[in-house]
C-alpha cells in the first residue's frame, strides 16, 4: 500500500478526501493508482487534516526521506568541496 493509499484512508477513502479538498475523485484516485501526490497537494492535504484533528504528519507525505537523510550522512560534503563546485 502506497503512503497516498494510507493517506487517503485516514480520510476515508479517496472519495471522501476528494470531497474534502473540493477535487474530482478522479484526481485523487489518479494519486492513489500512482502512488504519488503532487508536491503542492501534500502541503494541502496536511493542512486539512491537522485542521480535521487527522493524525498525520508530515513525515507521511515523504516516505523515502530515511533513506534521503541515509545517503547524505554516509557522504557527508565539507565545505571546501563545496567551495570548489562554486568556482
Amino acid at each position: 500500500m502506497s503512503y497516498v493509499s494510507k493517506i487517503a484512508d485516514r480520510f476515508g477513502g479517496p472519495r471522501h478526501l476528494a470531497r474534502q479538498l473540493g477535487y474530482p475523485e478522479s484526481t485523487v484516485r489518479s494519486w492513489v493508482d500512482r502512488g504519488a501526490m503532487p508536491d503542492p497537494q501534500k502541503v494541502e492535504v496536511l493542512r486539512l487534516a491537522l485542521r480535521l484533528g487527522l493524525a498525520l504528519r508530515p513525515e507521511d507525505f515523504f516516505p523515502d526521506q530515511g533513506l534521503v537523510a541515509a545517503h547524505f550522512a554516509a557522504a557527508p560534503v565539507s565545505a571546501t568541496d563545496s567551495e570548489k563546485d562554486v568556482a
